[in-house]
């Protein structure tokens, strides 16, 4: 097993980022956009990479959760 220098455990989440949008929607109405991405996110997933752009060796602990991305 590799050595880290850090552990980084908390929230993981999947985070769903669209395109800009021209404007906000109005209560009750959906605008479409042209792209759709899914990411990870979450405070340990994002210091976890922050740490590893900066060269710190760095592991990632969390809970998978009973939902369609768990």
């Amino acid at each position: 097993m590799q050595s880290r220098d850090c552990l980084s455990v908390g929230v993981l989440v999947a985070d769903h980022m669209c395109a800009p949008l021209d404007r906000l929607p109005k209560p009750g109405e959906l605008l479409v956009t042209d792209q759709l991405l899914l990411t990870i996110g979450g405070c340990a997933s994002n210091a976890a990479m922050d740490m590893a752009r900066v060269g710190v060796g760095v592991s990632v602990v969390g809970c998978v959760g009973n939902d369609a991305f768990g």
